[in-house]
C-alpha cells in the first residue's frame, strides 16, 4: 500500500487547478481545525505518554526547524542591507 510516486506530483498541484481557491480554504480551515481539535481532544480521552513525546519530538523538531530558517533569512536579509555595509 502506501502513496505512490507518481500521486506525490498531483498534491502540490493544488494551488494550479479550477478549484485552487476552494482546496486552500479546505486546506488552510477545515483540515486543519479538524487536526487541531481532535489531537488534544485524543490525548485527554485517552492519554498515551508516547504519543505524547511522539507530538513534543515533532513540535520541538518543527521549531528549530522555524528558527534556523528565519535566521538564515535574516542572516541574508540583513547582510544586503545598506546600512549595514560600512
Amino acid at each position: 500500500m502506501g502513496i505512490r510516486v507518481d500521486h506525490l506530483g498531483k498534491v502540490f498541484e493544488i494551488g494550479r487547478g479550477a478549484n485552487a481557491g476552494t482546496a486552500k480554504v479546505l486546506l488552510y480551515t477545515v483540515v486543519s481545525a479538524a487536526f487541531v481539535s481532535s489531537v488534544p481532544a485524543r490525548l485527554i480521552e485517552s492519554f498515551q505518554l508516547r504519543t505524547a513525546v511522539g507530538l513534543l519530538g515533532v513540535t520541538a523538531t518543527f521549531v528549530i526547524g522555524a528558527h534556523t530558517i528565519f535566521a538564515i533569512g535574516l542572516r541574508r536579509y540583513t547582510s544586503g542591507s545598506i546600512w549595514s555595509r560600512t
